[in-house]
């Protein structure tokens, strides 16, 4: 993320990282609002001190959940 990190939003990019999954940051407040959905949707999380990143293997599942954010209210930041 260019500009840093907003933890009050969920701060994605469409290039997968050198693990091969796309990941989407956020703070850990925005976190704990989707975290069913994150798990319904299967997705890798790892918690890094105030932080979440959520993890998935294709764009088409993160997108889904960036739809569902977004019915919730939750700024999205695309990178």
């Amino acid at each position: 993320m260019r500009h840093g990190l907003r933890l009050d939003a969920i701060n994605v990019r469409r290039v997968k990282g050198p693990d091969g999954y796309f990941a989407a940051a956020m703070g850990i407040g925005v976190y704990r609002l989707i975290e069913g959905k994150v798990h319904e949707l299967g997705f890798r999380v790892e918690l890094i001190g105030d932080v979440a990143i959520v993890k998935a293997k294709s764009w088409s599942s993160i997108n889904r959940l960036i739809n569902y954010a977004r019915s919730m209210g939750i700024s999205i930041i695309e990178d």
